[in-house]
This record gives structure tokens, sequence and C-alpha cells, in this order.
């Protein structure tokens, strides 16, 4: 009898103390959010004003329309960022409200009030995952500084959460019933929500992480500095929360977050800046195009990842203006988005093709934006180049597209793809794009990257029930002088024609052919936000857009541009100096050949090409980058199989992968 009361209290011990860990580890868990909620720093609101405009009768906020319903843009959540930032002025040691009795009162009285009314959207996505989020923070932040009767009354909000969706919406969803389960002890709720987190990191068949590292949601959409940046920085932040505690993520789980940073997300930006077509409809939400920043995260990434210490050290000097840039050329198969940094400039390019899908336009979102992903292309140098334009943006004429006026749509072909060794590279795609009434433009369209310039081949043109189209070299913000080959600086104009070359922001814009037409495009224009985005004010904005463009007109059948970069000043020896020649540009096949001895070939169907003295051929179409001693080579059908390669009269046999990615061969 002794032996067994002995048995029962050391297994009360063991309980109690099982029991007294984990409530340390929660604690901890907790504690750590609330670090990084002071590390994140505040909003950009003004302490005084949400004070100032705090109605004392109401306990809600004068300058909030209360009877807002945008689905996308809810005025009405900003009643709990107020009390967000008020929290956190309240917590903050470094503030000069910390403890400040005003602004708890406000929080108390605020947070009332939306406990009582319980504030509702018509989109499902503010009640289940914005609200929660925000509550989630408030407790957080003030989980010592209110009563339980007031803790017990606020919870609820975060309750509204609901475990459910893939990729960045599983992820929203479960990091709130973590939350919960941390506040109310719930341990199986924290182990089932840790598990949903946990499994969702991985390579995705579906909508998710993709094995290129691009992010898709919504389909296959290219979503990566939006829900990817939800997948990507919400999961590192849990992760370093739940580290050294019993729900830790395993080392290879950390890994893929880690893989999906440094091989994906900041190839898709140059430092923190980014392009529409890496956010798909929320580009046109305000001040977007920054959001590739990740200088918060860094040290979560370094303690979860040690081994790649060196590489995040230099991604966070590139993002501090500092440090050396990446280099070189990268394509994403699953998202047909590619990217090549330079040490001055980087280009971005997004096309489509029958494995991906249009821009989305929901939540009276990206109303404009139809011909998005149909060939943009984008030359930066700081970020600053195209930094909200897009409510002074003509969408008729994205930066690279070729179109008409009345362009609906951008048809989708299987012929889409890209090759490269890792330096220098190529995309092709089967360009057709149509609108009302059956007219359409296609070509064949093909960028080749090689050091400082962009080539761009068009061949096989044909323009159908229209007379004009054009190609759209670049619609950026007008930020220094520009000069032509008709004068030095050009005058402010809105536009000038028959021009040989043109340079802004030492890019230097030129056709190759006589048969083209390259005009420009430069003034002042106006737009406001609400026309893009209806969650955002009609107020007129003014901006200055600088737009090279060429003319098609029926009957041509080809064109050719380039694009430069140059730091230095004779424009006229740049263009002399291009490091390539173009060697066929028509319905089978589009070479290029480049002074260092590489080619680039883009066989549309099966055929042979003369590159110098030595002949190439392939007997299924397929995109190939030939040096010396290497040929790298893909399949822009993304089915796979087999290619027969005669080069130098020698015979290969190369099995192309079905996912479009490349694969090489020593010749």
């Amino acid at each position: 009898m002794i032996q067994y009361i002995r048995y029962i209290l050391v297994i009360l011990i063991l309980s109690h103390s099982q029991v007294s860990f984990a409530n340390v580890e929660i604690n901890t868990i907790l504690n750590r959010h609330k670090v990084f909620l002071l590390k994140a720093g505040g909003d950009n609101l003004n302490v005084n004003d949400i004070l100032t405009n705090f109605n004392e009768t109401q306990h809600r906020w004068n300058n909030i329309n209360y009877g807002d319903a945008q689905r996308a843009e809810w005025r009405v959540s900003g009643h709990l960022q107020n009390i967000k930032v008020l929290a956190f002025n309240w917590s903050d040691p470094g503030s000069k409200w910390y403890r400040n009795k005003d602004i708890h009162n406000v929080i108390i009285r605020g947070l009332d009030n939306w406990a009582e009314n319980k504030y509702k959207n018509p989109n499902w996505w503010h009640n289940e995952i914005g609200i929660p989020q925000l509550m989630r923070d408030i407790l957080v932040l003030m989980k010592n500084d209110l009563t339980p009767a007031q803790f017990t009354k606020y919870l609820p909000i975060l309750k509204q959460y609901r475990i459910a969706g893939t990729g960045a919406n599983l992820i929203w969803s479960a990091d709130l019933g973590l939350f919960y389960g941390l506040f109310t002890k719930d341990f199986k709720l924290i182990d089932s929500a840790v598990s949903a987190i946990v499994n969702e990191i991985r390579i995705s068949d579906n909508e998710g992480l993709k094995p290129d590292f691009s992010f898709q949601q919504h389909g296959a959409r290219l979503q990566m500095y939006q829900y990817g940046a939800a997948f990507l920085l919400d999961n590192i932040r849990i992760g370093w929360e739940l580290q050294k505690s019993r729900w830790a993520y395993p080392n290879e789980k950390s890994e893929v977050l880690t893989s999906m940073l440094l091989e994906g997300w900041q190839w898709m930006a140059r430092g923190i800046y980014t392009v529409p077509e890496t956010m798909d409809r929320s580009s046109t939400r305000i001040n977007e195009l920054n959001k590739a920043d990740v200088r918060l995260y860094i040290d979560f990434f370094k303690e979860l990842s040690p081994a790649r210490v060196v590489e995040l050290d230099a991604l966070r000097l590139r993002q501090n203006g500092a440090g050396e840039s990446l280099k070189g050329f990268r394509h994403f198969p699953y998202s047909d988005f590619t990217a090549y940094h330079h040490k001055d400039f980087s280009f971005f390019l997004k096309t489509i093709s029958t494995r991906t899908l249009p821009s989305e336009s929901i939540n009276n979102e990206n109303l404009k934006g139809k011909l998005l992903n149909s060939g943009e292309t984008y030359f930066m140098r700081d970020g600053s180049e195209y930094f909200n334009m897009m409510p002074v943006w003509d969408w008729e004429k994205l930066p690279g597209i070729t179109a008409f006026a009345g362009a609906g749509r951008m048809d989708r072909k299987d012929f889409n793809g890209a090759v490269s060794d890792g330096k220098s590279g190529f995309v092709s795609v089967d360009y057709s794009l149509t609108g009302r009434d059956n007219s359409n433009i296609s070509c064949k369209k093909s960028w080749f990257i090689f050091d400082n310039y962009m080539l761009c081949l068009m061949g096989d043109m044909h323009l159908r029930n229209i007379s004009q189209a054009y190609t759209i070299l670049d619609q950026a913000r007008w930020q220094r002088t520009i000069t032509t080959n008709k004068g030095q600086p050009a005058k402010i104009e809105k536009q000038k024609e028959n021009l040989k070359w043109i340079r802004h922001n030492d890019f230097i814009y030129s056709t190759l052919n006589n048969n083209n037409r390259l005009s420009l495009y430069a003034d002042t224009v106006s737009g406001n936000w609400y026309s893009i985005n209806r969650g955002y004010s009609a107020e007129k904005i003014n901006d200055k857009v600088f737009m090279p463009s060429i003319q098609h007109q029926a009957g041509d059948i080809a064109a050719a541009y380039i694009v430069a970069s140059s730091g230095v000043s004779n424009t006229r020896k740049v263009l002399r100096k291009q490091p390539f020649r173009v060697i066929r540009n028509d319905a089978g096949c589009q070479a290029v050949l480049f002074k260092n001895r590489k080619a680039a070939v883009a066989f549309y169907k099966s055929g042979t090409i003369n590159l110098k003295s030595k002949a190439i051929s392939a007997d299924k179409p397929c995109l190939m980058l030939v040096g010396e001693k290497e040929i790298f080579i893909s399949g822009p059908l993304h089915q796979g199989g087999a290619v027969n390669i005669t080069y130098n009269k020698k015979m290969f046999q190369v099995q192309l992968p079905a996912d479009g990615s490349v694969v090489s061969f020593v010749i």
C-alpha cells in the first residue's frame, strides 16, 4: 500500500512538472511574439491623431466610416489597427506613451466597442483572418494588462478563425489556432495547429511552393510577395517563436523556407523592390512594390538555418543598398517568370502559357489588369522606376507587351520556355493577343539576355482585323534627362517619332532595322488609385511617364529592338559594340550568335540552322544555348521525352525534363 502511494505521488509530481514546463514554453512563445511585434515597430500612424479622433461617447473613431463594406481595403478594420498602434506604444519602453493611462483607457473602451458590435465584412477573409490577426497581436501586447474578465470578453474575437485552405490561407488560419491554443492552454489545439503548419511547408503539386521556389496561390498564379509573403514570413516567424520547444520545426522545414528565400524570393526583386507580376492583383495596392523587404526576418532565418548565414548576410547588405548585387539569369518554369541580375541593373519578364493563369480581378482590385502577364518587361536600377506608377499607367500599353488598341486577352499557348547557363539566357514564346471582333496579333517572340544587353526578336508576325499595333519598350517613371538621336537633351514633348535611339536613366532603347518605327511619349500624366482598386481614393495623382514604343503595320513580318544598360555617355559607341548578330527570325526558328561564340537557338519546330561553320539541328521544338564545349537545352512545350540533336555532324539524344527545366550535355 505504501509503495502504491509513493507511485501515485511520483506520477503527480511528474505531471505537475510537465504542466509547469509546458506553461513556461507557452509563456516563452507568447513573449517571443511580443518581442517580434516590438521589433517590427508600430504602424505609421500618429498616436496624437488616434487619440484626437477617438469619440469619447461612442468609443470609436470619428474618421472611420463604420458603414464601409469594401471587400479588400476595409476601413472598419482601422478600428483595431488604431488599437494595435496604441497597444504597441503602451508596451514599448522606448515610446513616450509607455504605460500612459489615457492610452490604456482608449484601448479598453475601443476593445469593448468591437466586442459589443462584432463588426463584419462581406469578405470572409477579414472576419476569419484579418481581424483575428489584429486581436492576436493586441492580446499578446496587452496580456499582462487586462483583467481576467476583459481577456475573456476579447478572446472570442480571436476565435473567429477557422483552420482551412491551402498555402498562405492555411498558414494564416493555423497560426491563429496556435495562438488561441496558447492563450487557453489547449495542448491538443496547439499540436493540431502546428501539425497543419509544418505539413504545409513543402514543395507542392498544386497551390503553394513550387519546385523552382516560385509561389502560387488562387490557381497557377505567381503570388510571391502577396500570399507567398505570408507563407514565407509568417512561417519563419512562427518557427523562430517555436524553436527549442516541443513544437519546434524539423530542420528540413526550416531549410525549405530558407531555400524559398534565397533561391526564389530574392531573385524576383532588386533589393527590396519588385515588379507587379510577382504580386498579381495586389500590385494595385499602394506601396506594394517594396514588399520584398525581409530585413526584419533575416535574424530569424539565421537562427533556424545557421549553415546559410553568409548568404543571408549578403542578402541583408543588398537590401540595405550595399554589398554586391545578385548576378546571373534565372527562369522559373512553373510560373513563367524570368529574372536577370547585373551589377548595375535588373531585368524581369513575365509571360503566360497553358500552364499558368491570367491575373485575377476580385474584391474590386486590379480593375484594369486584363493584360498583366502578357510579356511585360521591366528594367530596374533602384526600384523607383515603377513604384506606385500603377494609377497613372496606360494599362493597354504595359511595359514590354506587343498589343493593339482594344486588345482583350493574352492567348495561352503551350510553347513557352527558357534556357540558360546561369550567366545569360533567353525566353521564347508563341505569342498571341486577341481583342474584340476577332482582332489579333501573333508572332514568335524571344528575349535574349547577354551581359548588359537585352535583345527582343519578333518573327512570323501577323495582324488580323487590325491595321496597326505596337510594342511598348517601357512604361516607367520619367526620372532623368531624355536624349535621342534627334537632339540632346530632348525637350519636354508628348511625342517624338521616327527615332533611331532613345536614352533615359542610362538605358538605351533602339531598333535593329529601318522597318521599325521607334517613337517616344514623355509627359506628365494623371490618374487615381480608385480607378484600379475601389478600396482607395479617387483623388487625382500626377506623375511623369517615359514610354518608348515601336509601331507595327499590316504587312510587317518581323521586328527587333535592343535595350542596353550603359554608364558611359557615348550612346552610338554602345550600339556599335552590341555583342550579337541575328541569324534567323521567322516562324520556324529564332537564333542569335554572340561575340563570345555562344549561340542561342529557339526551334519552334524541327529544323536546321548554320552557326558560322557548324550546323545544328533538332527533331522537335526545343531551346538551346550553345557554348564551345557544352549545350544547355530545355523543352518549351513541357512535355518531356527525347530530342535528337545533330551538332557539327555529331549525334546526341537528350531527355528533356517535363517541367521545362534545363539540362546540358558536352559536345
